[in-house]
């Protein structure tokens, strides 16, 4: 008997999309370059508790701003300036993957995407 599904969820990161918060300090040109070791460190590895917190909601990008921005030397407003501008540039992990998506929902398929944050 072949399975129907009703429902589809699809998770954002590393499915839909290999795209990263702050993605863009990566580049070897981007002024924050440097910094971006120093905000991996602080917010992944040495606050996972506050990451925990951010993704459920409990603690907002502002919070995450402040905790950062002594610890990389940018004010708030650059964090979160930079936070908005990677989330607002985020792609998706290969083209073609929101028509596939429009079709699933065109034939009857409810697609929801889902993400911890």
């Amino acid at each position: 008997m072949k399975k129907v599904y009703k429902t589809l969820f699809f998770d954002w990161n590393k499915t839909l999309s290999h795209s990263l918060f702050w993605e863009q300090w990566h580049n070897d040109n981007h002024p924050n370059r440097d910094k971006s070791e120093i905000l991996t460190r602080e917010l992944f590895m040495n606050n996972g508790d506050v990451i925990k917190k951010w993704m459920l909601g409990d603690v907002v990008s502002e919070d995450i701003a402040e905790l950062l921005s002594e610890k990389v030397g940018l004010s708030k407003k650059e964090i979160i300036d930079d936070l908005s501008y990677s989330c607002q540039n985020m792609s998706y992990a290969f083209d073609g993957l929101l028509k596939i998506i429009q079709d699933l929902r065109k034939s009857g398929i409810k697609c929801v995407i889902a993400t911890d944050n």
